[in-house]
């Protein structure tokens, strides 16, 4: 009897035997345990989107026998050719790496904008360098081909599209260095763009630690060749908007592992000229102020009163400052932004530059978010450590204020990353893939946060695993088994001691 429920994720050899298929990476268990190739799984597009071309020429052919028996229609006739045989097929791998290129500048073309009203359609950086180096051969082609590879060998989970995007990245890496060689484009846009996008292959393939360190030292690289290139790559908007491109990249390793940004970074914001064509001059000094707390938090092992009193004063700056941030930046009438409540909200439908500004200040808002979620940890952790060392109710009431302030903003974060994940689900804008990378940011800093508790700790699995599965996006499936892993092990942990003999109640945890 065939089966006519929700249609099956599963591998096609796994479809057509009808047989329950385990979606297991980089290949199915009845793949595996046949021998048979396993040629990845379908997504939701491939779910809802089906062709019935079959089907409607069966039904035609049903209908013309039954009308006119005996006498074949001109559409029967045609119904029955074999259209195949009059197409001619170009290579697959040349179409495939076609496809990759079309799907990723389609999918993960990113534009940044400044407060410049001049500038309003924003830095496109990425196409004028590709079309350069596809006239000369440089390596900035060949790694938006291995980044396509990557993100459709994640949207199909195909083992095989990730395994030719691994080979197209060891061939970038080859030219690459061979482009670094050559006094003339070694500090060119095209050396540059390509380290900047060998990171984001590194963050799309998503394989482990490897990946992590390895879109690290990419990023570290480009900061090199920033550093060389000086002030000349502020003439042009490609030079600008790769600089700010790598320097919101940076901010955002920095506040993950606890590095100080580089100095470089923030000095040609003193430079008169650069400042109308730059995005919130304030906004770059608070954020690398709470780098630099994290940095030396990170390199004592303690937080000492004066680096308290340092956070306390971060925060106070963030409070005095008022970010021109329109009103959509969270839900109409939301507590945490107190601007007219009937301000009419975002609406990108397909329109790809609206798309690009609203993940542009998005982000913007999730950074701000994020640090002074940091900042509030600092304090808080400090007077967690007075307050065993010397009890005070004044020291208790701060305590009380700092993880206060952290719980509502870290609501505030649940809230904007909501909105944003709805938001991005509803527009037709392809660029939306780029916000759902975004959505990651604050989901790790929510998880490492000292008022975190198991409820968060749920919604964050949630959250990630939703994300995944909407985007195809493996960071976010990560990081949703990763907590799944933890619950499992602790859940184990607890009923192996509550069967332990001479053991009762309940575990303390």
């Amino acid at each position: 009897m065939g089966f006519s429920g929700k249609p099956s994720k599963g591998c096609l050899p796994c479809r057509q035997k009808r047989t329950k298929c385990d979606l297991a990476l980089p290949s199915c268990t009845q793949c595996v345990r046949k021998n048979r190739m396993c040629f990845g799984y379908r997504n939701e597009q491939d779910m809802v989107f089906r062709n019935e071309t079959g089907l409607v020429i069966r039904k035609v052919r049903r209908k013309n026998t039954e009308d006119q028996s005996g006498h074949p229609s001109n559409e029967d006739t045609f119904a029955t050719l074999d259209l195949g045989a009059l197409v001619q097929h170009p290579s697959r791998r040349a179409t495939l790496q076609d496809e990759a290129i079309m799907h990723w500048l389609a999918n993960f073309n990113e534009r940044f904008f400044s407060s410049n009203p001049n500038l309003n359609a924003g830095f496109e950086y990425i196409l004028p360098v590709y079309r350069s180096d596809l006239a000369r051969g440089g390596p900035a082609v060949e790694i938006i081909k291995a980044c396509g590879l990557a993100a459709l060998g994640n949207s199909k989970n195909a083992p095989d599209l990730l395994r030719e995007a691994r080979v197209q990245q060891m061939k970038v890496l080859r030219r690459l260095n061979e482009q670094l060689q050559d006094p003339e484009h070694a500090l060119s846009d095209s050396s540059v763009l390509t380290c900047l996008l060998l990171s984001s292959f590194e963050n799309i393939m998503c394989e482990g630690t490897h990946s992590m360190a390895a879109s690290q030292i990419h990023l570290k690289g480009a900061a090199t060749l920033i550093k060389q290139r000086g002030v000349s790559q502020f003439s042009n908007l490609v030079g600008h908007g790769m600089f700010v491109r790598l320097r919101g990249s940076l901010l955002a390793l920095s506040l993950m592992t606890s590095e100080p940004l580089p100095k470089y970074f923030l000095q040609h914001l003193k430079e008169e000229g650069h400042k109308e064509d730059d995005f919130e001059v304030v906004f770059f000094s608070l954020l690398s102020r709470v780098c630099t707390l994290r940095a030396q938090l990170k390199n004592e092992g303690f937080i000492s009163d004066a680096m308290a009193e340092d956070a306390k004063a971060t925060l106070q700056l963030f409070d005095d400052w008022h970010p021109d941030f329109p009103a959509w930046v969270m839900p109409s009438g939301h507590r945490s932004f107190n601007k007219d409540a009937s301000a009419p909200g975002v609406n990108m439908a397909s329109d790809a530059d609206k798309a690009h500004r609203f993940i542009w200040v998005a982000m913007s808002w999730l950074l701000l978010l994020a640090a002074r979620l940091l900042v509030h940890d600092i304090l808080i952790v400090y007077y967690r450590a007075q307050q065993a060392i010397v009890p005070s109710l004044d020291t208790e009431a701060a305590l009380q204020i700092a993880t206060n302030g952290q719980i509502d903003i870290a609501q505030d974060t649940q809230d904007a990353v909501e909105y944003y994940f709805e938001t991005l689900l509803s527009t037709r804008a392809t660029t939306r893939s780029i916000g759902a990378h975004m959505l990651m940011l604050p989901l790790s800093i929510l998880l490492g946060l000292s008022t975190t508790g198991p409820e968060t700790s749920a919604w964050i699995a949630k959250m990630a695993s939703q994300i995944a599965d909407a985007f195809a996006l493996k960071q976010g499936k990560m990081v949703a088994d990763f907590l799944l892993k933890g619950w499992q092990e602790k859940t184990f942990a607890l009923a192996l001691v509550k069967q332990s003999p001479g053991r009762t109640g309940t575990a303390d945890c």
